[in-house]
């Protein structure tokens, strides 16, 4: 069973947001979660919804890597 300890020090967090243990399972369970993923700092997807991240607000998107560099 994973802690949240083990969740945050993995690359999935990293990745794909999945930063806190949830039933055992390392999950995305809220905005921090996505705020500190690659998927927030490259896409805009900050916002978790449904266990994912999702770009929910213009400014999501636009601080993004992908927004700067491409407008």
């Amino acid at each position: 069973m994973a802690s949240t300890d083990d969740c945050r020090a993995s690359e999935r967090c990293k990745k794909d947001a999945q930063c806190t243990a949830k039933d055992g399972r390392c999950a995305v369970v809220g905005d921090q979660d996505c705020r500190q993923a690659e998927k927030c700092t490259y896409a805009g997807r900050c916002t978790a919804k449904d266990g994912d991240c999702i770009a929910a607000r213009p400014g999501d998107c636009a601080q993004s890597d992908a927004c700067k560099s491409l407008g």
